[in-house]
C-alpha cells in the first residue's frame, strides 16, 4: 500500500509549525516538533502480539507485525460523525486480540509520552486530565505512583495497563458496551473508546545542557581511562494475562518538557466486521492463536534494565480480564 502523508500541525505564529503528526506507511505515527529541531521526532506503532494466559506472571510476548493504521477522514460518511470531530486514525483489531506499543526517536530525543485507552491512564489509572504529573504518595498503606507519562526513549514499550510494580495486564480489544473495558470497569461509562495518546518534547535548553554535559563526560572517561455511520460496534482497550514489565520513574522533573507545546492523537478500534464495512476490504491480518504462536517458534523475551519503576496503580490492579468466547474472532 502506497504512503500516506495526511499531516496535522498545531499553528504558531512563526514560520515554522510548532507540532506535526503524520502517518508514514499506514502503520507508524511520526510526532515532529520542528520549532525545536530536526532532530525532536518521536515514532509509534502498534505491535500484534500472543495474548498470554491469565492466573500467572508471564514473560513479555515478542511483536509479531505492526497494526495498519488509517485516517478517518478518508472514510467520511461510513464511519460515526464524533470520530470525524476527535480526528485521528482508526486501527483494525480482532475483539480478545492483544498488542504492545513502541516507542523510538531516530535521534534519541527524550519525550514524556502519555497513554490512555477509553481516557484511563495506563500508568496511573485516573480519568484523563490535562498537563504531566510526577511523584508519589500513601494509599491505603501502599505507595501509588502518580507519574502519568512514560520517559521516552528510556521506555521503549508499554505492553498494558500497570497494576503493580513490575507487572503489567496486557492491552486487549473488547467491545465498547458490554462492560468489559478498563473505562467501564473504572467510571461505568462507555463514553470514549479507542486509545489517545499525548506527546511533550523536552526543552530545547534542556536538551541542549544534557549533550553538553555528556560531551564532557565523554572527554573526561577518554581523559582518564584511555456508511456504518454511527452504528458501529466501537472498541476500547480491556485487559488480559500479567506480564513482567517495568514502567520507569523519570529521571527528569516535569518541568524539563516544553508542555506549551504537545502534540494528540487519538487511535479509534474497528473491530473485524466493522473494517470489512468501512472499507470494503478484508482485514489485514488473521487472528493469532497459541498454537500459531507454537508453530512459529517465536521465543519469549525479558527486558533487563537497573533503570527505577514506579509503583503499580490499586485502581488498575482490580480490572477483570477480557472474557474470550468462541464467537470473538
Amino acid at each position: 500500500m502506497s504512503e500516506k502523508d495526511h499531516t496535522v500541525q498545531v499553528q504558531l505564529h512563526t514560520h515554522k509549525p510548532r507540532s506535526r503528526v503524520r502517518l508514514i506507511n499506514n502503520d507508524e505515527l511520526e510526532f515532529a516538533f520542528p520549532a525545536i529541531g530536526k532532530d525532536c521526532i518521536l515514532r509509534i506503532n502498534f505491535q500484534r502480539t500472543l495474548r498470554v494466559p491469565d492466573g500467572e506472571v508471564n514473560n513479555l510476548p515478542p511483536g509479531l507485525e505492526q497494526f495498519e493504521l488509517e485516517h478517518v477522514e478518508d472514510y467520511e460518511g461510513r464511519i460515526p460523525q464524533k470520530w470525524l470531530e476527535q480526528g485521528g486514525l482508526m486501527m483494525p483489531m480482532y475483539q480478545a486480540e492483544a498488542m504492545w506499543i513502541s516507542f523510538w526517536s531516530p535521534a534519541f530525543y527524550p519525550f514524556a509520552v502519555r497513554i490512555a485507552a477509553g481516557k484511563i491512564c495506563a500508568v496511573t489509572g485516573e480519568e484523563w486530565k490535562p498537563g504531566l504529573v510526577k511523584g508519589t504518595r500513601v494509599d491505603g498503606g501502599k505507595e501509588q505512583n502518580l507519574q502519568n507519562y512514560l520517559p521516552v526513549p528510556d521506555q521503549p514499550w508499554i505492553d498494558g495497563f500497570c497494576v503493580e510494580k513490575g507487572v503489567i495486564r496486557q492491552f486487549v480489544a473488547a467491545p465498547l458496551g458490554e462492560g468489559q473495558t478498563a473505562e467501564e470497569q473504572l467510571t461505568g461509562k462507555s463514553e470514549f473508546g479507542g486509545i489517545q495518546i499525548q506527546v511533550y518534547p523536552l526543552k530545547k535548553e534542556k536538551k541542549q545542557a544534557e549533550d553538553h554535559k555528556a560531551d564532557l563526560d565523554l572527554y573526561s572517561k577518554v581523559v582518564t581511562d584511555s456508511t456504518v455511520t454511527d452504528s458501529l460496534s466501537e472498541m476500547g482497550l480491556g485487559t488480559g494475562g500479567r506480564i513482567h514489565q517495568e514502567i520507569y520513574k523519570d529521571r527528569r522533573e516535569v518541568s524539563d518538557y516544553d508542555t506549551t507545546q504537545s502534540a494528540r492523537a487519538y487511535v479509534h478500534l474497528v473491530n473485524s466486521a466493522d473494517w470489512s464495512r468501512i472499507t470494503a476490504l478484508p482485514m489485514p491480518h488473521e487472528p493469532v492463536s497459541e498454537d500459531d504462536y507454537i508453530w512459529l517458534g517465536l521465543p519469549w523475551f525479558d527486558y533487563y534494565s537497573e533503570e527505577s519503576v514506579v509503583s503499580g496503580s490499586n485502581r488498575l490492579a482490580g480490572l477483570k480480564p477480557v472474557e474470550v468466547t468462541d464467537g470473538d474472532w
